[in-house]
C-alpha cells in the first residue's frame, strides 16, 4: 500500500476515531463545506489526516465547548481550517431567499435567517437519523435478545429430550433385568430341588438388590419427572416470555415502522414546509409592498394635512393681521370721531365767537349810529353856528368834508359788514348742516365699526378655536398614524419571528392578513375621513375667502371714510382761516 493509501481512512476508522456514529460525519461534511475533495476508490469514501483533525474540531467545538452549529464555520474560518477555495464561499443568493421589494434591512437580515434555516433543516435531518439508528439499534437488540430465548429455549428443550431419552433407556434396562429375573425364577423352579436354597438365597439376594435397584430407579424416574416438571414450567415461562416479548418487538416494529414511515414522509413533509415558507414569504413580501404603499399614501396624506394645515396658518395670520389693521382703522376712525367731535366743538366755540361778533357787529353799528347822529347833531350844531361863527367856515366845511368822507367810508364798512355777516350767517348755518350730519355719519360708522369689530372679533375666536380643532384633529390624525406604523411594524417583526415555526406559520399568517385587511380597511376609513375633512378645509378656506374680500371691501370703506374725514378737516381749516380773516378784519 503506498504512502497516500496509509494515510487515507474509512468512515468506520474515522467515527471509531472520533467517538461519533458514521452518519453524524456525513452530516457534519455535508454541512460544513470545509473538507477536501472527496476520495472514492472501489466504491468506498476514504478521508485525509485533515479531514480527521477537522471533524476532531468540530466535535470539540460542539461537544466540549458548548458552541451552536450555525457558529462552527466562523470558528473554523477564524482558526484558518477553512480552505481558499471555501473562504468566499457564499449563502444562497439574496435574490432567492429575499422577495423582490424587501428593505435593505431585511436583505442584510436573509443571508444570516436562510442560513439557520438551512442549519435547522441539516439538524432536523440529523435527528430523523439518529432515531432511524437508534430504532435500528432496538430492533438489532430485540432480535439479539429473540435469538438468545430461541437458544435458551431449544437448550432446554434439548436437556429434556436427553433427560427422557435417559429414563426410557433405565426403563427398558429395568424391564430386561425383570424379564430375566423371571425367566430365571421359572428356570429354577424347574431345577433339582439341592440347589434350590442356593438358588433362592441368591435369588433373594438378587431381588433384594434388584428391589433396591428399583427403588433408586423408582427416585430417579421421581426427581427426572421432577425435573421435566421444571423444565416444562421454565419453558411454559420462558415461552410465556419470549410471546410477550415477540409481542412486544412486534409493536415497537410496528410502531418503529411507522416512524420510520413517518421519518421516510420527512421529506415530502419538508418540502410541503418549505413551499409553504416560500409562498408565506412572497405573501409576506406582498404585504411589505403594499404596507411600504400604504405608508407612502399615508405619508403623502400627512404631508397634504400639513400643507393644507400651514395654508391655513398663513391664511389664519393673514386675517390676524388684517384684523390687525381693522382696529388700527378703528382706532383711526375713533381718532378721527374724537376729531370730529373737537371740530364740533370747535365749530360751536366759532358759533358762540360768531354770535359775540355779531353782537359787537350790532354794537359797532348802534356806535355808528350814535356817531352819525352825533355828526348830525355837530353839523346841525355847526349850521346854527356858521351864522355866528364865519370865520371858521372854511374850516368847518374842510372838517365836515372829513366827516362826510368818513362817514361815507363807515357806511360801506357797515355795508361790507352787514354782507359778510349774511354770508357768515349763511356759511354757519351750512357748516352746522355739514357738521350735524358729519356728526351723525361718524356715529354711524362708528356703530359699524364697533359692529364689524365685534363681528371680527367673534370670527377671529372661532377661526382660532377652529385652528386649534384642527391642530388637534392633525395631532390625533398623526398619532394614529404613527400607531398603524407601529402596529404594522410590530406585526411584521412578529410575522418574521413566527416564520421559523412551520406549522403554526400559516394559521398565524392567515390572522395576520385578516387584521392587516383589518386595519387597511380602517386605514382606507381613516383616509376617507381625511378627505372628508380636507373638503370641509376647503370650504372653510372658500369661507375665509370671502370673509377676507368682505374685510376689503370694509377696508376700502374706511378709506372712503377715511378720505371724507381729510375732506372734513380741510373744510374746517378752511373755516378756521376764514375766522382768523374776520377777527383781523374786526381787529383792524
Amino acid at each position: 500500500m503506498s504512502e497516500a493509501g496509509r494515510n487515507e481512512l474509512t468512515l468506520e476508522q474515522v467515527a471509531e476515531i472520533v467517538g461519533q456514529p458514521g452518519y453524524r460525519l456525513r452530516s457534519w461534511e455535508n454541512l460544513y463545506p470545509v473538507f477536501q475533495a472527496p476520495i472514492f476508490r472501489n466504491g468506498t469514501r476514504y478521508y485525509t489526516a485533515a479531514d480527521l483533525e477537522k471533524m476532531q474540531r468540530i466535535a470539540g467545538l460542539l461537544y466540549e465547548g458548548g458552541h451552536k452549529r450555525h457558529e462552527i464555520m466562523r470558528l473554523l474560518r477564524k482558526e484558518g481550517l477553512v480552505p481558499p477555495q471555501h473562504q468566499t464561499q457564499v449563502k444562497p443568493p439574496l435574490s432567492e431567499l429575499e422577495p423582490e421589494g424587501s428593505t435593505p434591512s431585511a436583505q442584510l437580515g436573509q443571508p444570516e435567517k436562510a442560513t439557520s434555516q438551512v442549519l435547522e433543516e441539516q439538524a432536523l435531518e440529523e435527528t430523523a437519523n439518529d432515531a432511524q439508528v437508534a430504532l435500528r439499534q432496538q430492533v438489532e437488540e430485540a432480535q439479539k435478545g429473540r435469538h438468545l430465548a430461541e437458544a435458551q429455549l431449544q437448550r432446554l428443550q434439548t436437556e429434556l429430550s436427553g433427560a427422557l431419552q435417559l429414563v426410557g433407556e433405565e426403563n427398558a434396562r429395568l424391564q430386561g433385568e425383570v424379564e430375566a429375573l423371571k425367566s430365571r425364577k421359572e428356570a429354577e423352579a424347574d431345577a433339582p430341588p439341592h440347589t434350590n436354597t442356593s438358588v433362592e438365597n441368591a435369588a433373594e439376594d438378587q431381588q433384594e438388590a434388584l428391589q433396591a435397584h428399583i427403588m433408586r430407579l423408582e427416585e430417579d424416574l421421581a426427581q427426572a419427572r421432577l425435573r421435566q416438571e421444571q423444565s416444562t414450567a421454565a419453558q411454559d415461562r420462558i415461552l410465556t416470555a419470549a410471546k410477550e416479548a415477540s409481542e412486544r418487538l412486534r409493536t415497537e416494529l410496528a410502531q418503529h415502522k411507522t416512524r420510520l414511515q413517518e421519518l421516510e414522509n420527512l421529506p415530502e413533509r419538508l418540502k410541503v414546509l418549505e413551499e409553504s415558507r416560500r409562498r408565506l414569504q412572497e405573501q409576506l413580501a406582498s404585504r411589505h409592498a403594499e404596507s411600504r404603499e400604504e405608508m407612502a399614501a399615508l405619508t403623502a396624506s400627512l404631508q397634504e394635512r400639513e400643507r393644507l394645515l400651514l395654508e391655513k396658518e398663513e391664511q389664519l395670520e393673514a386675517l390676524r393681521r388684517e384684523k390687525q389693521q381693522l382696529e388700527e382703522q378703528k382706532d383711526i376712525l375713533a381718532e378721527s370721531l374724537r376729531k370730529s367731535e373737537n371740530a364740533s366743538v370747535e365749530a360751536a366755540q366759532l358759533q358762540e365767537r360768531l354770535q359775540a361778533e355779531s353782537l359787537a357787529r350790532k354794537t359797532a353799528e348802534e356806535e355808528g349810529a350814535r356817531r352819525a347822529e352825533a355828526l348830525e347833531m355837530q353839523l346841525q350844531q355847526q349850521q346854527a353856528a356858521e351864522t355866528t361863527r364865519a370865520e371858521t367856515e372854511k374850516g368847518l366845511k374842510a372838517e365836515i368834508d372829513l366827516l362826510e368822507q368818513q362817514l361815507s367810508h363807515t357806511e360801506e364798512q357797515l355795508t361790507r359788514l352787514t354782507m359778510e355777516k349774511e354770508n357768515s350767517a349763511q356759511r354757519a348755518l351750512d357748516l352746522e348742516k355739514e357738521l350735524q350730519a358729519l356728526i351723525q355719519r361718524n356715529q354711524q360708522v362708528g356703530q359699524e365699526a364697533e359692529t364689524r369689530r365685534a363681528e371680527w372679533q367673534a370670527r377671529g375666536d372661532r377661526l382660532e378655536a377652529e385652528a386649534a380643532l384642527l391642530k388637534q384633529q392633525l395631532e390625533e390624525s398623526r398619532q394614529q398614524h404613527e400607531q398603524f406604523v407601529t402596529e404594522v411594524q410590530a406585526d411584521l417583526a412578529h410575522e418574521k419571528g413566527q416564520a421559523t415555526q412551520l406549522k403554526a406559520e400559516l394559521e398565524l399568517a392567515r390572522e395576520r392578513h385578516k387584521t392587516l385587511e383589518e386595519t387597511a380597511e380602517r386605514a382606507m376609513s381613516t383616509c376617507e375621513g381625511q378627505a372628508a375633512e380636507l373638503a370641509g378645509c376647503r370650504a372653510e378656506l372658500e369661507s375665509l375667502r370671502q370673509s377676507l374680500e368682505t374685510a376689503q371691501q370694509h377696508q376700502v370703506q374706511g378709506e372712503q371714510m377715511t378720505d371724507a374725514n381729510a375732506r372734513l378737516r380741510e373744510g374746517v381749516a378752511a373755516l378756521l382761516v376764514e375766522l382768523k380773516e374776520l377777527r383781523s378784519l374786526f381787529l383792524d
